[in-house]
């Protein structure tokens, strides 16, 4: 027999409607467990308190209290304590893993008991597989430690500015971006050791800025995200508490060609040009027809030529006079260049 969602999502409300009107449970929750969780000294210390519905059936509340100053005792060796209708512990472990990881653990171990997962923001129910009034975001120390860590918006050109110095100049890292040896071999043996590019290369500059800024930043980086009326595909795209930003991304230099048996026009300052104009483009049409609101638009610039120069960008007097007002909201980033140190 097969359940729709439809049919899953009426047996949860049914068995949390169940469970929220036994007065054992009620008085259980707001009575003792969520004065628990206020008279804690550190939220950030997250553990789950566990108990089968026989249990809250037969609870006996007149050293309850006192049972569950035990409970915090423990925590030191175990995050998940299971009790009997006493306070009594019955059972302990320690779930380790990521926030997704303990989360579903959890879901799983409720489908036999009640669960309360103590966290920094408030108690987190468990009722039947499912989390009920979600109230935390972190459900692992880690990750809370990984989020503290990582950079808000103010700092992304600090962020870049790591990205270009300790990531890309990995090797690892710069040479998914260039064509591989015998390929070049086969064009020209010269041409190995000098930078050229893969065939359209942009598509993996994209997805490894956005990979290595949804690590290192406080946001939810995603790729090509289409524009209302044209259609047209940014390359990174962000939300920053309810506004839109986006970064374009161009590259500077050579690539083979789409037949792989030669090389593409090389690109220099003036593709960095018309990179401007058409990251203005896109907040020009962002700013007319989006929604929400944007805040900014960013160029971010590969700059893979053999003999690098400061770009000029012209003081932006290419810029057409439409153009000109969202000059404001518009940066382009620190340049990131890309050099082949150890040809493969």
């Amino acid at each position: 027999m097969q359940f729709t969602y439809e049919d899953v999502s009426k047996i949860v409300k049914a068995s949390k409607d169940t469970t929220e009107n036994n007065r054992n449970y009620q008085l259980l929750y707001k009575r003792f467990l969520k004065r628990m969780w206020e008279e804690q000294p550190n939220h950030q210390v997250m553990f789950c308190l566990a108990i089968s519905p026989e249990d809250v059936d037969a609870l006996k509340f007149e050293d309850l209290e006192d049972k569950l100053k035990i409970v915090v005792s423990s925590l030191g060796e175990a995050n998940y304590l299971k009790i009997d209708n006493e306070g009594n512990i019955v059972e302990t472990k320690y779930i380790e893993g990521d926030t997704s990881e303990v989360k579903k653990r959890l879901s799983e171990l409720s489908a036999r008991d009640y669960l309360f997962f103590f966290g920094e923001q408030d108690i987190t129910k468990f009722i039947n597989g499912a989390a009920v009034d979600e109230n935390n975001i972190f459900y692992s120390r880690s990750d809370r430690m990984k989020y503290r860590e990582k950079k808000d918006i103010s700092k992304i050109n600090e962020v870049m500015d790591n990205y270009t110095r300790q990531h890309v100049t990995k090797q690892v890292n710069y040479m998914v971006f260039f064509a591989d040896s015998p390929t070049l071999y086969r064009i020209d043996p010269n041409l190995k050791q000098r930078n050229i590019l893969r065939n359209k290369p942009e598509h993996y500059m994209r997805d490894q800025l956005c990979d290595y800024l949804t690590d290192n930043m406080k946001y939810t980086f995603t790729t090509e995200p289409e524009l209302g009326q044209s259609k047209r595909e940014l390359d990174i795209y962000f939300d920053v508490s309810g506004e839109l930003y986006f970064i374009e991304v161009k590259w500077l230099g050579v690539s083979l060609n789409d037949s792989g048996n030669g090389l593409s026009t090389s690109y220099t300052d003036a593709r960095a040009r018309d990179g401007v104009t058409q990251t203005l483009e896109y907040i020009e049409e962002l700013m007319n027809t989006s929604e929400k609101s944007l805040r900014h638009g960013y160029l971010a610039i590969f700059d893979a030529r053999d003999n690098k120069s400061n770009i000029d960008f012209q003081e932006y007097r290419f810029v057409r006079k439409e153009l000109e007002t969202y000059l404001p909201y518009f940066s382009v980033l620190k340049v990131i260049p890309l050099e082949k140190r150890h040809p493969a």
